[in-house]
């Protein structure tokens, strides 16, 4: 879509082929379990519609996330893209919680905004 390929590029990344995929078309296990690559980010990408009043986040999107990650040997994560965004950040990225602390820890600075 419009917004993952702006999320792709926004992170220096690239959309996956077949991501979203018909079940009629032809499975490649390569692109599959997510949306967007960055060199260390394997991304499944959600857009929220501009009524949505919550969120909920499914097991089997993290499952599926993590699993091309693991095949691809990067992070997993994923991104939230909300429509007509107000009083917040309309794109937001979720971590895994180690990751997070790893990167927090990094510098030894604390993070702010």
């Amino acid at each position: 879509t419009r917004e993952e390929r702006r999320t792709a590029k926004r992170l220096g990344g690239r959309t996956l082929a077949r991501s979203g995929g018909m079940p009629w078309s032809r499975h490649d296990p390569t692109t599959a379990c997510g949306d967007l690559s960055t060199p260390e980010l394997h991304i499944e990408h959600k857009r929220i519609e501009p009524n949505t009043k919550s969120v909920g986040v499914k097991r089997d999107w993290l499952r599926k996330v993590t699993v091309g990650a693991k095949r691809t040997m990067k992070v997993p994560a994923m991104a939230l893209h909300f429509e007509q965004a107000q009083g917040h950040a309309e794109d937001w990225l979720m971590l895994p919680m180690e990751v997070a602390e790893r990167f927090l820890a990094a510098d030894g600075t604390p993070v702010g905004p």
